[in-house]
Formats: C-alpha cells, sequence, structure tokens
C-alpha cells in the first residue's frame, strides 16, 4: 500500500497516510512473514517457561524437603492446565477461512456475569458483516467500544485474516490509527512497524 506525505505547516511535521483504497499486501511480504515467524517462536518459549514453572517450584521445594510427592504432581497438573490453556487460545481461529464482507449494522448488547455471588452488567459492541459468499459474521468487542466498532462504519468493506485473528478495512485512506495484529496496539497511521512489538502493520 502506497503512502502519501502531508505536510502540516502547524507542527512542521511530514504525516504520511494511507493514499489509495485496497487491502494491504504487507502480509505477504518476507519482513512480515519473519516477524510473524519470531513472534511464534518467541510465543511458544514464553508457554513452555510459563507451564514449567509451577513443576520447577514443586520440585525445588520437594527437594529442599518442604512438601511432599503429591504437591509436586499437584504443581505438574498445573503446569499442563496452563500449557493447554494457552494453547487452545492460540489455536481458536487459526483453522478458520479467511473471508470478505461488508459491514451491515451496529450495535451493542447488556450482558450480564457473576463473579464470587455478585452479578455486573456489562456492554458487549457488535458489527454485523455480510460476507461475499452471503452468511452472516459478527466481531464482538466488550471494552470501551472497541477498535473495530469505533473505526468501522456500515457500508465499510472488510476482511478477516484467521491467522491473527485480525479485521483489516479496505478503505484506509482517511484513518488515523491502525491496530497491531499481534500485540493490539493502536499505532498512527504513518507508523509501518508497532512501536510495541515492532511487527509492520497492515495498512
Amino acid at each position: 500500500m502506497e503512502n502519501k506525505e502531508i505536510f502540516i505547516k502547524d507542527n512542521e511535521f511530514v504525516i504520511r497516510k494511507v493514499d489509495k483504497e485496497g487491502y494491504s499486501t504487507v502480509v505477504d511480504s518476507p519482513k512480515f512473514i519473519k516477524k510473524v515467524r519470531e513472534h511464534f517462536i518467541t510465543f511458544f518459549i514464553t508457554i513452555l517457561l510459563l507451564s514449567a514453572l509451577p513443576f520447577i517450584v514443586g520440585y525445588i521445594f520437594y527437594y529442599l524437603e518442604y512438601t511432599k510427592i503429591n504437591t509436586v504432581m499437584y504443581c505438574s497438573s498445573i503446569s499442563f492446565l496452563i500449557y493447554f490453556i494457552i494453547i487452545l487460545l492460540w489455536l481458536n481461529g487459526r483453522f478458520d477461512k479467511p473471508w470478505e464482507g461488508v459491514v451491515t449494522k451496529k450495535d451493542y448488547e447488556i450482558r450480564e456475569t457473576t463473579h464470587k455471588g455478585r452479578t455486573r452488567n456489562y456492554t458487549v459492541y457488535v458489527l454485523y458483516v455480510k460476507t461475499n459468499s452471503g452468511n452472516i459474521e459478527t466481531i464482538e468487542e466488550a471494552y470501551n467500544e472497541g477498535y473495530y466498532y469505533k473505526h468501522f462504519k456500515v457500508g465499510d468493506r472488510i476482511k478477516y485474516h484467521p491467522k491473527f485473528q485480525y479485521y483489516e478495512k479496505y478503505d484506509k485512506t482517511k484513518d488515523k490509527e491502525v491496530l497491531c495484529p499481534f500485540c493490539s496496539s493502536i499505532n498512527r497511521i504513518y507508523k509501518d512497524n508497532c512501536i510495541k512489538c515492532g511487527i509492520p502493520l497492515i495498512k
């Protein structure tokens, strides 16, 4: 996607905005693919360290005779559970197929959640998307109206990237911000890489 340089006289600062409509080709670039590979390697190393921590702590306590073997087994179960949950979260959406569609409706719902006997209401912001194949997909966000709810309008064409669980707008020419597909940081549109994780931005 080409960028256009716009000079702001008041601040004497150059801002590059997306100057053409269309879906980004960044996801197919060698730089993006390399960064994605590095990101996943870091992700799995972190998973292994986190999941192994309870087992290591339990074994150290057993070795120092502070606890019994059943505690080590208990800690091992926690390690396995952490690993299993994180893997499930990572696999969520990985086997979905990409699709394109048009935003047809924006709405919100009030839902309830109960924790420790206390019930509270929270708002879920929902985007309805009619795909090119005629199906209806929804995008749900439950925090501060969410990035997609704020930036996507009825009539916008969007594309779903299942590997990143990321929704890309076709027309970004009026956007001032762009969401990182991995760490979900919000970046100014003139940035080429995420200010937090360094992944090339999809724009």
